[in-house]
This record gives structure tokens, C-alpha cells and sequence, in this order.
């Protein structure tokens, strides 16, 4: 996605964030993997049969992003009543799987515009990086891929205060699932983000967890692209 930053777009101030999935390292420089497993475990599938959820094409959506020049992300986490709203609670208590048909509800199928999905591993790593590369905060004391969770219990959406570039949420409040497959048999459905009481996951870390398995630590994010 290219991004200006000047209100006159020009091409010399312009920075481009490549679609891709990223490690980061703890100077917040990013190492682009591309398709390949990370850290021997994890992997966005065109399939699995694993019971987890995968993304509904992955190929369209680096296709969309392509030709679109970047694709949408909820700016909180999704709510009760699977809505992307200031304010609601949560909605948390939920498997990898409904939350992936959650996010499928968000717009029908039958749209011939736009689609909605779960958030996979490039959406997540890319946007990532977007916020790091232009966090403006004055307190930053570290590279945002390595911020660690800001609150102590569980907020309503958007109200921890952990917010770059109008973007709630990434490093607290829940754990956020996303399409993306590890290759523990046992735990395919793959996690990001951090959530309350917990300072150790931080938004670079992948985490992986039962497809059948769920707590008040997991919620999700919806993504949206063009068709």
C-alpha cells in the first residue's frame, strides 16, 4: 500500500508498506517471509484438515490488494452483534470457527463488491507494520510490533487507549484469532495480538490454540476487500 506523507502526494515522500507476512525484530526491523512457514510451525493454507477455519481465498485477496492498492480492517475489535463500533462489548468468548463465519456474515455473500473475512496473517503483519511505520506517539518507549498490553482487565472496544493511526487495540483487551494454520495437530488455529493481564504476547508473536477451544481472552477482527 502506498502511503503519502505529504498532503500534496508527493511521489518522493511517498513510503510503500508491501503486502506480506513479517517477523520483527526487537529494533522493529521487519524480515518479509512471504509464504514460507514461520518459525517451523505457521502457515497461511489454501486448505487444512485440521478443523480450523482458513481464509476464504487468500489468492483473491493479495489479488484485490494488488489491483486495489490495500484492503480494509475493522478499527476495533468486533463487537457484540458483529458490529465495528466505539464502545459495545466484545465479542469474546468465541472459537476460531464462528469467529470466521462471524466475519463472513459482516456482508453477504451475495455482494458482488466487497467481501469479508476473517483476518489472515498478511492483513495482520501488514498492518502492523502500517501502524509502526507511522506511529507518531511521543511516549513511545518501543517499536509498536513489540507493545505490550496497556490494560488490566477488559474494555469495552476502543476504550483501553491503545490506539496508532486510529487503530484500536492490536497489542490489547483480547487475543485476536486469525486464518492462519500451525502445524501442531493439536492446536491449528493461530492467534495474535495481546490481550488483558497478560504482557508477554505482544502483536508480533503467533500463538496457536484448539480449534474447538475458547475463553473471554478471544475475540477477532474482521477484514474487508474489494472483489
Amino acid at each position: 500500500v502506498k502511503i503519502y506523507t505529504d498532503t500534496n502526494k508527493t511521489e518522493a515522500n511517498a513510503k510503500t508498506i508491501p503486502l506480506s507476512r513479517y517477523t520483527f525484530a526487537s529494533d522493529e526491523t521487519p524480515t518479509d517471509k512471504g509464504d514460507t512457514v514461520i518459525s517451523t510451525y505457521y502457515q497461511e493454507l489454501a486448505s487444512s484438515n485440521r478443523e480450523n477455519t482458513v481464509a476464504k481465498s487468500i489468492s483473491d485477496f493479495k489479488t484485490s490488494v494488488t489491483t486495489n492498492g490495500g484492503y480494509y480492517i475493522g478499527r476495533y475489535e468486533t463487537g457484540t452483534g458483529n458490529v465495528i463500533k466505539k464502545g459495545v462489548s466484545v465479542y469474546d468468548t468465541i472459537t476460531q470457527i464462528n469467529a470466521a463465519i462471524q466475519a463472513r456474515k459482516m456482508y453477504a455473500e451475495s455482494n458482488t463488491n466487497v467481501t469479508s473475512d476473517l483476518m489472515n496473517s498478511y492483513a495482520w503483519d501488514t498492518a502492523i507494520l502500517y501502524v509502526q511505520t507511522f506511529d507518531n506517539r511521543t511516549d513511545k518507549t518501543k517499536p509498536y510490533s513489540q507493545q505490550n498490553n496497556s490494560n488490566s482487565g477488559l474494555f469495552s472496544t476502543g476504550a483501553s487507549g491503545d490506539v496508532i493511526c486510529n487503530i484500536y487495540d492490536m497489542a490489547s483487551n483480547v487475543f485476536e484469532w486469525t486464518t492462519e494454520t500451525s502445524s501442531e495437530s493439536s492446536c491449528p488455529c493461530v492467534y495474535r495480538g495481546g490481550r488483558f493481564y497478560v504482557i508477554y504476547n505482544v502483536p508480533n508473536v503467533r500463538s496457536d490454540y484448539g480449534a474447538n477451544d475458547t475463553s473471554n481472552f478471544f475475540g477477532f477482527r474482521t477484514i474487508l476487500y474489494i472483489k
